[in-house]
């Protein structure tokens, strides 16, 4: 928690880009966490104001690669440091995490890029994780696994406007900050370990 507070950058209105929707994905680019969803889900997309920016390295590099030279709106960063990383989520209109809910181990694997991406103050996307927690329901967008029902989200929240976005995201990394700080889980650690005598 702490190393993704201490890098955040305050998501201020100025610093959404007013011309363009960036999504932005960061993290391991490797075909099992679903990257191809998302790029299929953006081939779909096809509106100039649309950007795809992604970060990391994986399996799916030169499908990227390729892509990125086949369109111009997709730009590949390879693999950067964190606080470019941070830099850009910040940037961004949304972040996505296209990881499947349908993977088993998903039920007991709670994806840290997914606090990363709340802190950030940028709107989150992805599928409903079974490891989430129903109290993070209201601060994250969903979409239903298939690269038509992504590409159909991320439309619709761009029609939402940049306004709404950034009070959705801000009030998500408030959530985060509040709720899902060290102090916060430490007492859950010690209350379930009190309850256990």
């Amino acid at each position: 928690y702490n190393k993704f507070a201490n890098n955040a950058i305050v998501n201020k209105p100025e610093l959404i880009n007013k011309d363009k929707f960036i999504i932005l994905y960061s993290g391991s680019i490797s075909k099992r966490y679903g990257i191809m969803t998302l790029i299929n889900a953006f081939k779909n997309i096809k509106n100039d104001e649309f950007i795809l920016w992604i970060c990391g390295e994986g399996d799916a590099k030169n499908d990227i690669i390729n892509l990125a030279k086949m369109d111009k709106r997709v730009k590949y960063w390879g693999q950067i440091d964190v606080s470019h990383v941070h830099e850009l989520q910040s940037k961004a209109s949304l972040l996505i995490n296209p990881r499947s809910a349908n993977d088993e181990y998903t039920k007991y694997s709670f994806p840290s890029k997914t606090i990363e991406y709340l802190v950030s103050g940028t709107p989150v996307l992805m599928n409903k994780l079974p490891c989430l927690t129903d109290d993070y329901y209201d601060y994250i967008f969903f979409y239903n696994e298939t690269s038509v029902s992504l590409a159909t989200k991320i439309l619709e929240l761009k029609e939402r406007g940049s306004d709404y976005l950034i009070e959705f995201g801000d009030k998500a990394k408030n959530f985060v900050l509040n709720n899902k700080n060290s102090y916060k889980q430490c007492g859950k650690i010690l209350k379930m370990l009190n309850d256990y005598k």
